[in-house]
């Protein structure tokens, strides 16, 4: 149950992330990313759950070459699982790694997916409820829905503050700098949901030379 849980998320943010790739705007783009980035991860957990009843360095190197570029090398990747996995395992994962080796495409999901149709018709409706806060909150954000957003960390009911940059244009700020760039956006959440935005007016003192260090400031818009 665990497994096919796993699996379908990993349908799901794949899909959703297919589904808005091509709009228009830096956010929704930041979006798909974030989510195609999700469903590979899922990729990794799947490998997790199958490495507690199998050979944890045979199901490591499986995993691993799903990822690869190499075509033979995502072929045997897929050799090895099918000899290792139990007919009934296999018959759950190896579609589903099939679709990871061959980057997500959309036929394939479509295929798997049950509610596919659903999805595809309202890519970003189909995530406001799910499990995970990250996945919720990017949805909820890409349909201007902030005010939704809970903040994990804080008392249940906290959301965020509409005068304050929206959590998720804090983390594209963030993604944005040579220091997080490489950072997974729902690493970077809990950071950006305790920055707090400074307004300046022109001329106006930030800090001295010389002066102890107390925070970390990144210039958003200005000089």
């Amino acid at each position: 149950e665990l497994m096919a849980t796993e699996i379908s998320r990993g349908l799901r943010y794949a899909l959703v992330a297919v589904a808005i790739r091509d709009a228009s705007g830096s956010t929704l783009q930041f979006i798909s990313g974030e989510l195609e980035g999700l469903a590979v991860r899922t990729v990794h957990r799947v490998g997790r759950i199958l490495s507690l009843s199998h050979d944890p360095t045979g199901v490591e190197a499986a995993r691993a070459g799903l990822g690869s570029d190499d075509v033979s090398r995502r072929g045997n990747a897929l050799e090895l699982l099918e000899s290792t996995l139990s007919p009934e395992e296999a018959s759950l994962v190896l579609p589903f790694a099939e679709t990871a080796a061959e980057g997500f495409p959309r036929e394939r999901l479509m295929a798997q997916l049950e509610d596919a149709d659903a999805v595809w018709a309202a890519p970003l409706e189909s995530l406001v409820h799910d499990p995970d806060w990250w996945p919720r909150a990017l949805a909820l954000h890409g349909l201007g829905r902030d005010d939704e957003i809970s903040i994990p960390g804080r008392d249940p009911g906290t959301t965020e503050d509409p005068s304050m940059i929206p959590l998720i244009e804090r983390v594209m700020i963030l993604k944005g700098s040579q220091l997080f760039r490489y950072f997974p956006g729902s690493d970077l959440a809990g950071i950006a949901s305790l920055a707090e935005v400074v307004h300046l007016e022109s001329g106006e003192v930030v800090f001295e030379q010389g002066d102890p260090g107390d925070a970390f400031y990144m210039v958003v818009q200005g000089a």
